[in-house]
């Protein structure tokens, strides 16, 4: 990203000055989502949990869309009590750079009491 101010002196009979900002954005690489992976026991079905994911393989990928997708996925474990919430970190994400995709690994695990 640039930052360019330019500024202006103020006017004779004023104490405000002027500002322009101009900002230069220069948009990343879009990444499709190539796999994604749930890693739980046997006793939670995966399938169960991939219909709560808003993450689709072959989509680009959207920041907001993986944290929404662990919202759902959260609500969905937290009606059993016996899984740990799902947080970030608990997601193995894994980027190609040459082909632009990158795989997911929902890690859910079971509380120990």
């Amino acid at each position: 990203m640039d930052f360019a101010p330019t500024f202006y002196a103020p006017a004779p009979d004023s104490q405000e000055a002027i500002a322009d900002v101009e900002f230069n954005i220069e948009e990343g690489k879009r990444y499709s989502i190539n796999k994604i992976i749930i890693s739980a026991d046997e006793s939670l079905n995966e399938q169960e949990i991939c219909t709560r994911l808003v993450l689709r393989e072959g989509e680009v990928f959207k920041q907001s869309r993986f944290e929404q997708s662990l919202e759902q996925v959260n609500q969905f474990l937290t009606r059993f009590g016996v899984y740990e919430k799902l947080w970030e970190s608990d997601v193995e994400i894994n980027t190609n750079e040459a082909m632009a995709q990158v795989d997911f690994t929902f890690k859910i695990k079971k509380k120990f009491h």
